[in-house]
């Protein structure tokens, strides 16, 4: 069978049902602050590239609960290809068995996080009549995978310059992966159905009723940190010597940004790289100069270790808000610095003072509950958390991914939820670490608790008017949050 047509699934923004919760419940859907409305930004790339070799293709993103069969093999695709994190996996499972029941003659390719975590396991699971669920199993980055998997299977490559690392039959087949250049990467595959009226829920400048097709961008790709609670490192992987971190050209990220703005009426962007400065700082201030150029307003990813003056740059260059990977502030196990926790502590005050002095939104990202930690260090992190005065925060908790060696670990000592075979429970919105003297259900109840303290009007409200005082042209912003904490938590900062 010649392949044509393609479908690329991006289940992300589906939620996976465990017993009562949701896998984003407590924080997505009862915490506005990550109502995620925007294009899935990895399987652009991918369909990109895969355009560009010449196959029809289109990009699945559903919005519901579930995936349907019928919205999945829409246009009669000869392949079907799905990028999966962990949590949304056995849903993705699930409709991959319906479509090897129904239609046995399509092909099966799953990618992305999850596959990268647990390749081996992956490509040997079956359907019940003891076929291979998945036909190929693609680890790591594979931006070209796709497309020379399709080129191989017309016929017109040679198995063996497939580019990337896949898995078939129960074992590894191909093993020709090369790191991405993000110099040679093209403009992302985007329509205007796709993006029109995307936009970020939360306390953003512009407002999310001020936002224009918000868009995602890759600026920057891989990190330098080895977090043993992340697997970044084993998706962008580097050889002995090489930077761990690589940038797409000044050049090219301008032509992007542009193409939005022509095409879309982009007026804000959200830099989805997990390192965006990655410690280069002449390439920063260059970068910055261009952005500021084209009146692109944006939001971008930090460490909080940075320089304070390369925030100054950046809002030169149009940044209005900065998230921080700030992850504890009591526990420096977690927060990979060699900072003591009171220097650490001082430094996000710090932060958080700078951020406001520029008229910056600042967001802070905090990781609860790690192995070994008890519901008295969490209640002290929560303690902690409500001393800084950042704008908004994310609390989440710590997801540890199957296939590494803390997964194995914590499920051979029982540290798991239902000991780790639950993977719709694996998303960073569920405590499935297990904390020894409590449950799930308190723990979850302990960090709402924790943001209806950190946004009471009695703490939160004076900051809030303080910066509306001094940067009138964030009362939009602040003004439509408050209206989401209200159908959040039931009442808003102002009260």
């Amino acid at each position: 069978m010649k392949v044509v047509k393609i479908n690329i699934v991006d289940p992300g923004s589906i939620k996976t049902i465990s017993d009562k919760f949701h896998a984003g419940d407590k924080c997505d859907d009862v915490i506005g602050i990550n109502q995620r409305n925007h294009e899935p930004i990895g399987a652009c790339y991918v369909a990109s590239w895969t355009k560009k070799q010449g196959f029809d293709v289109s990009i699945i993103h559903p919005h519901s609960d579930n995936l349907s069969l019928e919205e999945i093999i829409a246009g009669n695709p000869e392949l079907v290809a799905f990028s999966c994190l962990t949590f949304n996996y056995p849903i993705t499972r699930k409709i991959v068995k319906k479509i090897k029941n129904n239609y046995p003659e399509i092909i099966t390719v799953i990618g992305g996080y999850h596959a990268t975590c647990i390749p081996e396991e992956i490509c040997k699971e079956k359907t019940n009549n003891e076929k291979y669920l998945f036909d190929f199993v693609v680890a790591q980055e594979a931006d070209w995978t796709l497309g020379d998997l399709a080129e191989f299977l017309n016929g017109k490559r040679k198995r063996e310059d497939i580019r990337g690392k896949i898995y078939e039959q129960g074992k590894l087949q191909i093993n020709n992966f090369s790191r991405f250049d993000p110099n040679l990467n093209p403009i992302p595959f985007r329509t205007k159905d796709m993006m029109l009226g995307r936009r970020r829920q939360g306390l953003y400048y512009p407002a999310p009723s001020q936002q224009e097709s918000v868009a995602l961008f890759v600026w920057s790709r891989g990190c330098p940190y080895n977090c043993e609670f992340c697997i970044s490192a084993k998706m962008f992987t580097h050889s002995r010597g090489e930077s761990p971190i690589r940038f797409r050209s000044i050049k090219n990220v301008i032509k992007e940004v542009r193409f939005c703005q022509d095409n879309f009426g982009t007026n804000f962007g959200f830099a989805v790289d997990l390192n965006f400065y990655g410690g280069n700082r002449d390439r920063m201030k260059k970068l910055c100069k261009k952005l500021g150029e084209t009146g692109l307003k944006w939001y971008a990813m930090s460490r909080l270790d940075v320089d304070l003056e390369l925030l100054e740059i950046m809002q030169a260059g149009g940044c209005t808000g900065t998230g921080f990977g700030v992850e504890s502030l009591t526990n420096i196990r977690k927060s990979g610095t060699t900072m003591s926790i009171d220097k650490w502590k001082a430094r996000a005050k710090e932060v958080a003072t700078r951020m406001k002095e520029l008229g910056m939104i600042s967001k802070f990202y905090y990781i609860l509950g790690g192995p070994e930690e008890t519901l008295a260090d969490i209640e002290a992190e929560g303690e902690a958390i409500c001393e800084v005065f950042a704008d908004e925060i994310r609390l989440s908790w710590m997801m540890i991914s199957p296939g590494t060696p803390l997964f194995d670990k914590l499920k051979k000592g029982g540290g798991l939820e239902k000991n780790g075979k639950d993977l719709s429970l694996f998303s960073t919105d569920f405590p499935v670490i297990r904390v020894s003297d409590t449950t799930a259900e308190k723990l979850q109840n302990l960090r709402l608790s924790i943001y209806r303290e950190f946004y009471s009007p009695r703490r939160y409200g004076p900051h809030a008017r303080s910066m509306i005082a001094s940067f009138p042209r964030l009362e939009q912003s602040f003004d439509e949050w408050d209206t989401i904490l209200k159908q959040s938590l039931g009442r808003g900062w102002k009260e």
